[in-house]
């Protein structure tokens, strides 16, 4: 069943609206670029977390306890990185259900002198 809500976020750059698809939320700011999945249930030993830059691609193991609400041996979100980030310095952090996965974004391009 998919199903998707609007939220929204007050932060140092004011009311922000982010779209809830999924269990995903993404979500970003000068810095960064935030991917929050929802995850209760599963434990962080059955969650992996891949990029290659354009894409960020969370894998999990769905554990024996849920197997009767879901039907497949594991869960899989694709999420498209519309920013230019530095998967080198890419963190995450599964707390109380909920995956935080942080990418920082690298530097704005540079101004080319013409001579």
């Amino acid at each position: 069943m998919a199903w998707n809500m609007l939220l929204f976020r007050v932060g140092g750059e004011g009311l922000r609206l982010m779209r809830l698809t999924r269990g995903v939320i993404v979500d970003e700011d000068s810095e960064n670029l935030y991917i929050y999945v929802m995850l209760p249930g599963f434990r962080k030993e059955d969650i992996e977390v891949y990029t290659n830059g354009r894409i960020v691609r969370i894998e999990a193991k769905v554990p024996e306890v849920l197997k009767k609400f879901v039907r497949s041996e594991k869960i899989v979100r694709r999420i498209p990185i519309t920013s230019t980030v530095d998967v080198d310095k890419a963190k995450s952090r599964f707390e109380n259900g909920l995956l935080m996965v942080t990418l920082p974004k690298k530097a704005k391009g540079k101004k080319i002198a013409v001579e």
